[in-house]
């Protein structure tokens, strides 16, 4: 008897949830003849035939799905499902490889090794539950070849545009699902008339324009309240919650404490007014006043806080070139992007 006959007769054994007494089971003892279920009452240590009555109200119920022996029989038929899909896919590979064997003779070694490694990879993706890849490459001849695939989720599907999505959406064969957020950062376009004809709007942006539901995770779990005050007030018209452990007098552990005892004037959330003059490099910009203001700033919770790590970010690349220069030499481990 097959896993799905045992699963399917103890999911009829009843048509009420039992008590956490009792359990359904298969009698395995006589199931060639008799092919039936028992009824074992853990508590009284007794066995027997027939489904027992209801249970009083009040009493915790125990679904047949999560009993013991069911989720045991379940176990053992997706083991035997996933050895089939093994077998099947290693099966399809042996017969590409040996079709390829055939046809050296006939065509050029190249190209038929080519056609090989495209068609292994087409048939261990066929046989994969989830595949994982970029836009761009989910146009390749490779996955072209698969089996069409029950779910899409695109990533970051508000900083696409709308063409490049196309690929990963030919992929798809029911549900296609957009995680984004539009209040980011949207397509890079440097073409001023694609912006014109709103070429650097997304899908996800498109979609909730014209009106398409869209299901806002409204509760963010990393940042300082003092810190998401301003995103939320300015980008999400004060709907975004902040987590409960962020609002955490200890949000940020020791090292936040140590450094707001001794730096009385920096908050989580503190903005530097800093006169000084930009130089520009072709389409970048870099600050000698600011770059000797940051190394000042690291060298004071260096000596404070006694962390060994620490990340500058720049929107340009040649102020970035000029912090590892004025940093160079420091025995710390500095990170600036």
């Amino acid at each position: 008897m097959t896993n799905p006959t045992l699963l399917q007769l103890m999911a009829k054994a009843t048509t009420f949830p039992l008590s956490r007494d009792w359990e359904i089971r298969i009698d395995e003892g006589n199931f060639e003849t008799n092919q039936r279920v028992v009824y074992v009452n853990h508590t009284s240590k007794k066995v027997q035939l027939t489904c027992p009555p209801r249970s009083n109200p009040g009493v915790e119920l125990y679904p047949t799905d999560q009993m013991p022996h069911y989720r045991g029989c379940m176990t053992s038929l997706v083991k035997y499902i996933e050895r089939h899909n093994d077998l099947h896919s290693k099966l399809l590979q042996l017969i590409l490889v040996q079709n390829t064997a055939a046809e050296l003779s006939k065509s050029n070694r190249n190209i038929a090794t080519a056609e090989l490694n495209q068609n292994l990879e087409t048939s261990v993706l066929d046989s994969t539950h989830i595949v994982m890849t970029t836009l761009g490459s989910s146009g390749s001849k490779t996955l072209e070849g698969v089996s069409q695939f029950s779910v899409i989720v695109i990533d970051e599907a508000a900083q696409c545009s709308e063409p490049s999505m196309l690929p990963a959406l030919q992929l798809g064969s029911s549900h296609c699902v957009l995680v984004g957020d539009p209040q980011q950062l949207p397509a890079t376009i440097f073409s001023m008339s694609g912006r014109e004809t709103k070429y650097d709007r997304s899908l996800f942006q498109r979609l909730e324009e014209a009106g398409h539901p869209v299901n806002m995770l409204n509760t963010q779990y990393r940042m300082h309240p003092k810190i998401s005050s301003f995103p939320r007030r300015i980008f999400y018209d004060g709907s975004l919650v902040d987590g409960p452990n962020v609002c955490k007098p200890d949000y940020g552990g020791d090292l936040s404490m140590t450094i707001r005892a001794n730096f009385r004037h920096f908050q989580p959330f503190t903005i530097l007014d800093l006169e000084s003059t930009e130089e520009r490099d072709g389409t970048s910009l870099s600050n000698k006043t600011e770059a000797n203001l940051a190394l000042h700033l690291f060298s004071n919770l260096r000596e404070t806080t006694k962390v060994s790590r620490m990340a500058i970010i720049t929107p340009y690349q040649q102020q970035v070139i000029l912090l590892k220069n004025i940093f160079q030499g420091e025995p710390y481990m500095l990170e600036c992007t």
